[in-house]
Protein backbone atom coordinates (compact mmCIF):
# COMPACT_ATOMS: atom_id res chain seq x y z
CA UNK A 1 0.00 0.00 0.00
CA UNK A 2 1.43 3.59 -1.17
CA UNK A 3 1.41 6.37 2.35
CA UNK A 4 -0.23 9.30 1.54
CA UNK A 5 0.07 12.01 2.69
CA UNK A 6 -3.27 14.02 2.89
CA UNK A 7 -3.54 17.72 4.10
CA UNK A 8 -7.06 19.01 5.04
CA UNK A 9 -7.68 22.93 5.29
CA UNK A 10 -10.71 24.84 6.89
CA UNK A 11 -11.38 28.51 6.43
CA UNK A 12 -14.58 28.63 8.75
CA UNK A 13 -17.42 31.33 8.43
CA UNK A 14 -21.02 30.96 8.69
CA UNK A 15 -21.34 33.53 5.02
CA UNK A 16 -18.79 31.66 2.88
CA UNK A 17 -16.55 28.98 4.90
CA UNK A 18 -14.29 27.04 2.71
CA UNK A 19 -11.59 23.37 2.30
CA UNK A 20 -8.77 22.62 0.55
CA UNK A 21 -7.43 19.33 0.15
CA UNK A 22 -4.23 18.17 -1.00
CA UNK A 23 -3.39 14.71 -0.90
CA UNK A 24 -0.15 13.12 -2.22
CA UNK A 25 1.37 10.04 -2.90
CA UNK A 26 4.78 9.15 -4.22
CA UNK A 27 3.29 6.61 -6.83
CA UNK A 28 0.74 9.40 -9.00
CA UNK A 29 -0.61 6.71 -10.99
CA UNK A 30 -2.13 5.49 -7.58
CA UNK A 31 -5.89 5.49 -6.74
CA UNK A 32 -8.17 4.50 -4.14
CA UNK A 33 -11.58 3.44 -3.89
CA UNK A 34 -14.96 4.76 -3.71
CA UNK A 35 -15.69 8.69 -4.26
CA UNK A 36 -17.45 10.88 -2.16
CA UNK A 37 -20.29 9.75 -0.95
CA UNK A 38 -20.56 7.55 -3.73
CA UNK A 39 -19.64 3.24 -4.05
CA UNK A 40 -18.08 3.33 -7.48
CA UNK A 41 -14.12 3.43 -8.03
CA UNK A 42 -12.21 6.79 -8.36
CA UNK A 43 -10.47 5.51 -11.55
CA UNK A 44 -12.51 8.68 -13.48
CA UNK A 45 -10.74 11.27 -12.06
CA UNK A 46 -12.99 14.29 -10.04
CA UNK A 47 -15.88 14.18 -11.22
CA UNK A 48 -17.83 12.33 -14.15
CA UNK A 49 -16.21 14.00 -17.66
CA UNK A 50 -13.24 16.06 -15.74
CA UNK A 51 -10.24 14.56 -16.80
CA UNK A 52 -7.52 13.93 -13.92
CA UNK A 53 -4.52 13.39 -15.30
CA UNK A 54 -3.79 17.46 -14.54
CA UNK A 55 -4.65 18.68 -18.03
CA UNK A 56 -8.31 20.09 -17.47
CA UNK A 57 -9.11 23.78 -19.04
CA UNK A 58 -11.20 26.27 -16.60
CA UNK A 59 -13.84 25.53 -19.32
CA UNK A 60 -14.72 21.94 -18.17
CA UNK A 61 -17.42 21.25 -15.59
CA UNK A 62 -19.43 18.72 -14.85
CA UNK A 63 -22.49 17.76 -11.90
CA UNK A 64 -21.55 16.14 -9.01
CA UNK A 65 -19.19 16.48 -6.11
CA UNK A 66 -16.46 14.45 -7.95
CA UNK A 67 -13.80 12.28 -6.19
CA UNK A 68 -10.73 12.37 -4.99
CA UNK A 69 -7.16 11.67 -6.03
CA UNK A 70 -3.90 11.80 -5.50
CA UNK A 71 -1.19 14.44 -6.70
CA UNK A 72 -4.16 16.76 -6.81
CA UNK A 73 -5.59 19.60 -5.29
CA UNK A 74 -9.53 19.69 -4.47
CA UNK A 75 -11.11 22.85 -3.33
CA UNK A 76 -14.44 23.62 -1.59
CA UNK A 77 -17.33 26.74 -1.51
CA UNK A 78 -20.59 26.99 -1.01
CA UNK A 79 -22.72 28.38 -3.73
CA UNK A 80 -23.38 31.73 -3.79
CA UNK A 81 -26.28 31.28 -6.69
CA UNK A 82 -28.24 28.16 -7.39
CA UNK A 83 -26.96 27.23 -10.81
CA UNK A 84 -23.59 26.43 -9.24
CA UNK A 85 -24.62 23.92 -6.50
CA UNK A 86 -23.39 21.04 -7.26
CA UNK A 87 -20.97 22.11 -10.40
CA UNK A 88 -16.74 20.88 -10.38
CA UNK A 89 -14.75 22.64 -12.54
CA UNK A 90 -11.06 21.92 -13.08
CA UNK A 91 -9.51 25.22 -12.82
CA UNK A 92 -6.29 24.60 -13.52
CA UNK A 93 -3.79 21.66 -14.19
CA UNK A 94 -3.88 19.26 -11.28
CA UNK A 95 -6.83 21.60 -9.16
CA UNK A 96 -11.19 20.94 -9.13
CA UNK A 97 -12.93 23.39 -7.70
CA UNK A 98 -16.37 22.18 -6.38
CA UNK A 99 -19.34 23.96 -5.24
CA UNK A 100 -21.40 22.82 -2.28
CA UNK A 101 -25.07 23.65 -1.98
CA UNK A 102 -25.95 26.71 -0.87
CA UNK A 103 -26.40 27.65 3.03
CA UNK A 104 -29.69 28.53 4.04
CA UNK A 105 -30.19 31.90 4.77
CA UNK A 106 -30.60 33.82 8.10
CA UNK A 107 -33.66 35.27 7.81
CA UNK A 108 -35.97 31.91 7.21
CA UNK A 109 -33.55 29.14 9.30
CA UNK A 110 -32.26 29.04 12.70
CA UNK A 111 -28.53 29.09 13.62
CA UNK A 112 -28.95 24.75 14.25
CA UNK A 113 -30.23 24.23 11.07
CA UNK A 114 -26.97 26.44 9.32
CA UNK A 115 -24.73 24.88 11.43
CA UNK A 116 -25.82 21.54 10.38
CA UNK A 117 -26.01 22.13 7.03
CA UNK A 118 -22.25 23.12 6.77
CA UNK A 119 -20.82 20.33 8.93
CA UNK A 120 -22.80 17.72 7.32
CA UNK A 121 -21.34 18.91 3.82
CA UNK A 122 -17.91 19.62 5.05
CA UNK A 123 -18.01 16.37 6.85
CA UNK A 124 -19.00 14.39 4.03
CA UNK A 125 -15.74 15.33 2.16
CA UNK A 126 -13.35 14.16 5.18
CA UNK A 127 -15.09 10.97 5.49
CA UNK A 128 -13.89 9.93 2.27
CA UNK A 129 -10.45 10.66 2.98
CA UNK A 130 -10.48 8.10 6.22
CA UNK A 131 -8.04 6.00 4.45
CA UNK A 132 -5.78 8.93 3.45
CA UNK A 133 -5.24 9.39 7.22
CA UNK A 134 -5.61 13.05 6.55
CA UNK A 135 -4.45 15.77 8.83
CA UNK A 136 -7.48 18.35 9.48
CA UNK A 137 -5.86 21.65 10.16
CA UNK A 138 -8.73 24.84 10.95
CA UNK A 139 -7.84 28.62 11.17
CA UNK A 140 -8.05 29.91 14.89
CA UNK A 141 -10.37 32.86 16.19
CA UNK A 142 -9.96 36.24 15.57
CA UNK A 143 -11.46 37.39 18.70
CA UNK A 144 -13.37 40.71 18.17
CA UNK A 145 -15.34 43.26 20.42
CA UNK A 146 -17.97 42.39 18.68
CA UNK A 147 -19.29 39.31 20.52
CA UNK A 148 -22.66 39.00 19.38
CA UNK A 149 -21.32 38.45 15.83
CA UNK A 150 -18.74 35.73 16.43
CA UNK A 151 -20.13 33.82 19.15
CA UNK A 152 -22.00 31.61 15.88
CA UNK A 153 -18.68 30.99 14.32
CA UNK A 154 -17.17 29.58 18.11
CA UNK A 155 -20.64 27.38 18.31
CA UNK A 156 -19.89 26.12 14.66
CA UNK A 157 -16.36 25.46 15.35
CA UNK A 158 -17.10 23.53 18.31
CA UNK A 159 -19.66 21.28 16.43
CA UNK A 160 -17.41 20.74 13.63
CA UNK A 161 -14.26 19.49 15.87
CA UNK A 162 -16.46 17.39 17.36
CA UNK A 163 -17.71 16.13 14.59
CA UNK A 164 -14.38 15.82 12.98
CA UNK A 165 -13.33 13.84 16.09
CA UNK A 166 -15.70 11.41 16.07
CA UNK A 167 -15.09 10.20 12.69
CA UNK A 168 -11.09 10.94 12.93
CA UNK A 169 -10.42 10.08 16.52
CA UNK A 170 -7.32 12.98 16.39
CA UNK A 171 -7.46 16.42 17.26
CA UNK A 172 -7.95 19.14 14.81
CA UNK A 173 -5.15 21.10 14.27
CA UNK A 174 -6.04 25.03 14.97
CA UNK A 175 -3.64 28.22 13.94
CA UNK A 176 -4.00 31.40 14.06
CA UNK A 177 -4.34 33.63 11.05
CA UNK A 178 -1.34 35.47 11.53
CA UNK A 179 0.48 32.09 12.39
CA UNK A 180 -0.10 30.07 9.25
CA UNK A 181 0.50 33.24 7.25
CA UNK A 182 4.31 34.12 8.44
CA UNK A 183 4.62 30.10 7.97
CA UNK A 184 3.40 30.24 4.07
CA UNK A 185 4.30 33.36 3.03
CA UNK A 186 6.63 34.54 5.25
CA UNK A 187 4.34 37.97 5.97
CA UNK A 188 1.62 37.61 9.15
CA UNK A 189 0.27 40.61 8.22
CA UNK A 190 -0.67 39.74 4.56
CA UNK A 191 -4.02 41.06 3.18
CA UNK A 192 -6.64 39.68 1.64
CA UNK A 193 -5.75 40.56 -1.81
CA UNK A 194 -1.95 39.96 -1.24
CA UNK A 195 -3.16 36.34 -0.05
CA UNK A 196 -5.04 35.65 -3.71
CA UNK A 197 -2.25 36.95 -5.78
CA UNK A 198 0.38 35.13 -3.52
CA UNK A 199 -1.51 31.93 -5.24
CA UNK A 200 -0.70 32.98 -8.64
CA UNK A 201 3.06 31.48 -7.84
CA UNK A 202 2.54 29.39 -5.57
CA UNK A 203 0.78 26.32 -4.29
CA UNK A 204 -1.50 25.57 -7.10
CA UNK A 205 -0.69 28.64 -8.80
CA UNK A 206 -4.21 29.99 -9.47
CA UNK A 207 -6.11 33.19 -10.37
CA UNK A 208 -9.15 33.14 -8.36
CA UNK A 209 -10.15 36.59 -9.23
CA UNK A 210 -10.37 34.90 -13.42
CA UNK A 211 -11.83 31.77 -12.27
CA UNK A 212 -14.68 33.68 -10.49
CA UNK A 213 -14.67 36.74 -13.52
CA UNK A 214 -14.16 38.95 -10.78
CA UNK A 215 -12.38 42.43 -11.29
CA UNK A 216 -9.11 42.58 -9.17
CA UNK A 217 -10.22 45.13 -6.50
CA UNK A 218 -8.98 45.77 -2.49
CA UNK A 219 -11.75 44.41 -1.10
CA UNK A 220 -11.77 40.69 -2.17
CA UNK A 221 -15.19 39.47 -1.86
CA UNK A 222 -16.26 35.78 -1.11
CA UNK A 223 -15.66 33.15 -1.59
CA UNK A 224 -12.31 34.02 -3.04
CA UNK A 225 -10.85 35.47 0.02
CA UNK A 226 -12.28 31.87 1.81
CA UNK A 227 -10.65 29.60 -0.90
CA UNK A 228 -7.36 31.30 -0.65
CA UNK A 229 -7.29 31.38 2.97
CA UNK A 230 -7.90 27.56 3.31
CA UNK A 231 -5.22 26.83 0.48
CA UNK A 232 -2.94 29.16 2.67
CA UNK A 233 -3.56 27.10 5.55
CA UNK A 234 -2.60 23.74 3.90
CA UNK A 235 0.40 25.39 2.14
CA UNK A 236 1.53 26.54 5.60
CA UNK A 237 0.93 22.38 7.44
CA UNK A 238 3.16 21.43 3.85
CA UNK A 239 6.01 23.62 5.10
CA UNK A 240 8.77 22.26 7.10
CA UNK A 241 9.28 24.28 10.65
CA UNK A 242 12.94 25.51 10.31
CA UNK A 243 14.68 25.12 13.36
CA UNK A 244 15.20 28.98 15.44
CA UNK A 245 18.53 30.13 14.69
CA UNK A 246 20.37 30.09 17.86
CA UNK A 247 22.34 33.75 18.40
CA UNK A 248 25.45 33.53 20.42
CA UNK A 249 25.09 36.17 23.41
CA UNK A 250 26.96 39.66 22.92
CA UNK A 251 29.57 40.89 25.31
CA UNK A 252 27.62 42.34 28.28
CA UNK A 253 28.05 46.11 28.57
CA UNK A 254 29.67 47.11 31.72
CA UNK A 255 26.54 49.21 33.71
CA UNK A 256 27.17 53.26 34.17
CA UNK A 257 28.05 54.00 37.75
CA UNK A 258 25.96 57.54 37.24
CA UNK A 259 23.54 57.81 38.20
CA UNK A 260 20.59 58.42 36.12
CA UNK A 261 18.90 62.09 36.48
CA UNK A 262 15.19 62.29 38.15
CA UNK A 263 13.17 63.23 35.29
CA UNK A 264 10.49 64.08 38.36
CA UNK A 265 10.46 66.36 41.30
CA UNK A 266 11.54 64.48 44.55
Amino acid sequence: MVETRCVVGIDLSMVSPAMAVFCNAPDEGSTAEGGIGEGPSREGGIGEGVRAEGGGSESEETDGAGSIRTGRWHLYCFAQRVKEVGKSRCIAPGVTLVFLPSIPNSAENSNCVRYEHIRFHLLRIIADLVDYQPRVHIEGYAFSAHTNASYKLHELGGILKHSIFQLLRQECSTTPPTQWKKRCTGNGKLSKLEMVRFLEDHGPKIDLFAVFGKPVTATVPCPIQDIADSVGIVLAALTPVLPQSKRKPGPVEPSSTKRAKRSYPV
